[in-house]
């Protein structure tokens, strides 16, 4: 684990963060935003995944290929990515002045959990917390949305912070971890809506098609185990849909979904770096 490595992932992503909150409110085309991130990213450090901007009821997974406009409540996800070693973060824009309640209720259960994330904690307790802030509030957490474990060069690692008290008394140990509480003016659970426009390598193997096994080859080269966007592939490609439906159909590749609430959520999430003896929130 290179410590400075990941500090260097997280302090260009809080950067970035900062940049996108100024261009939430001067801009209002959610294609134009994720593109200048994207840029601004890209001057410092690779990509850790496309960057996300959740319009409203979309809760996460939406990065947008040809102009939106921005309305509601607005989440924007990126992350950097030095050398393998990653920074996931998020906040909230509340663009019509009508949900600031909503967007405070998931900032607070983000710094609540933070005082509290630590070497030892259990997930129930970090859940609980969360949970709490949020219904403070008089919102719902989104259960069925988690934070998680980053690994090397693996943005989702094989273990998952709840939003609630779930009982779970596995504990955190030394690692990267990401934290990201979910508040909704609904039930708390969101369904699979339409494709993301987002990718992930699942499965490589042999390709007959040409043009899709030239793809398959950039995809491998470019973003290995990594999410990655259509339009990316687009950039280089030109029109891509028969080679992304072709990669999809022999299970090579994953088409994230849109994860949709039937009301508002808002999103705040920062990286932790958790010692036995401190922890750091690389993101803040």
């Amino acid at each position: 684990m290179d410590i400075d490595k990941i500090l260097e992932a997280g302090r260009i992503a809080k950067e970035a963060r900062e940049y996108a909150q100024k261009l939430c409110k001067s801009i209002t085309d959610g294609l134009e935003l994720a593109i200048k991130v994207e840029e601004f990213i890209k001057k410092r450090a690779k990509l850790a995944f496309p960057v996300n901007v959740s319009i409203h009821n979309v809760a996460a997974h939406f990065s947008p290929i040809e102009p939106i406009e921005m309305y509601g409540v607005v989440k924007i996800d990126l992350g950097a990515n030095v050398d393998g070693y990653l920074s996931d973060t998020a906040f909230s824009c509340d663009l019509d002045g009508n949900y600031e309640e909503l967007v405070e209720a998931s900032k607070k259960a983000l710094e609540n959990a933070s005082k509290i994330m630590r070497y030892g904690v259990t997930l129930s307790e970090i859940g609980k917390t969360i949970e709490e802030t949020i219904k403070s509030y008089g919102f719902n957490p989104i259960k069925n949305l988690t934070g998680h474990s980053i690994e090397y060069n693996q943005l989702h690692g094989g273990l998952y912070i709840p939003n609630y008290d779930n009982g779970d008394k596995t504990i955190i140990k030394e690692g990267l971890y990401a934290i990201e509480p979910f508040a909704t003016m609904g039930k708390g659970y969101v369904r699979n809506g339409p494709p993301s426009n987002i990718y992930i390598l699942v499965k490589p193997k042999r390709v007959r098609d040409i043009r899709a096994r030239k793809v398959l080859q950039y995809i491998i080269e470019n973003y290995g185990w990594l999410p990655f966007a259509k339009r990316w592939l687009i950039e280089e490609f030109g029109p891509i849909d028969r080679e992304l439906y072709y990669l999809l159909k022999e299970g090579i590749i994953y088409s994230y979904p849109q994860l949709i609430e039937e009301k508002p959520v808002s999103q705040f999430e920062h990286t932790f770096l958790v010692l036995k003896d401190k922890t750091i929130i690389t993101t803040l």
